[in-house]
């Protein structure tokens, strides 16, 4: 059984959006939290549970790379707006995991659907058969 496969990297992106919504629902209530910030952030999270599941439905590698991109670079907005809060300690420690852990699903889901198909593998190939 393979150690990555989309739904694994699907859920974990899913876990990840998660954990940075229980940030910003901490870091809500923190004086000098933005509000619009705060919107902006909740609205970055949204989008990243929607890539996730899609994601977690792609059927070829034409249809995956595109949701990779877009997760990558909604973790990266959504770190970078946190960044401009005052996270209390224990929040800041989530942020910096998803800042180390981010980097590694986002490759482990460009092994699984790489943007260059595998010669003989054409552009539509199915995943996880």
């Amino acid at each position: 059984m393979p150690m990555f496969t989309p739904e694994s990297v699907a859920n974990t992106v899913a876990t990840i959006a998660n954990e940075l919504n229980s940030v910003v629902q901490t870091t809500a209530t923190q004086a000098g939290a933005n509000p619009e910030l705060v919107n902006q952030i909740r609205q970055g999270i949204d989008g990243l549970r929607s890539a996730a599941s899609a994601l977690g439905q792609a059927e070829s590698t034409s249809a995956a790379q595109p949701i990779l991109q877009r997760i990558g670079a909604d973790i990266n907005a959504v770190l970078g707006a946190l960044a401009m809060l005052p996270l209390p300690p224990q929040a800041a420690v989530i942020v910096r995991i998803v800042q180390v852990l981010a980097p590694t699903i986002i490759a482990a889901g460009s092994i699984l659907f790489p943007a260059t198909p595998m010669p003989g593998a054409g552009d539509q190939t199915q995943v996880g058969a």
